[in-house]
């Protein structure tokens, strides 16, 4: 699959994940659904998938960011640690109160994955 294509699909699911979860008043739904998705991913196309999941990261979107970030957490995606470290250094300047509490998030997620 080419990469516009899995991207493409994976956010669809993403959106309908979040719509029906939404729906239900219930978040959690929508992180199992982009854990099963990420999960379920070929493994011919999961270096793509990854790709798409650092977009997210790097994305101002917040819904984006924090399933990346659930993605990220739960699959331990060590490859991601680099964009974390700029989102990272993005929050830091943008030096607002939201900002710098993500920060702190994805800091913590950062050390995670270095152990």
């Amino acid at each position: 699959m080419t990469i516009n294509r899995l991207r493409e699909e994976m956010e669809t699911s993403r959106r309908q994940l979040l719509a029906a979860a939404t729906a239900r008043r219930d978040p959690n739904q929508s992180y199992a659904g982009v854990l099963q998705m990420f999960k379920d991913v070929s493994s011919v196309d999961r270096v793509g998938a990854l790709a798409v999941v650092n977009e997210w990261l790097a994305s101002e979107d917040e819904a984006q960011q924090q399933h990346a970030m659930a993605i990220v957490f739960h699959f331990k995606l060590k490859a991601s640690i680099p964009i974390l470290k700029e989102v990272s250094k993005r929050l830091l300047e943008q030096n607002t109160g939201p900002a710098l509490a993500h920060r702190e998030d994805v800091e913590k997620l950062i050390d995670t994955l270095g152990r």
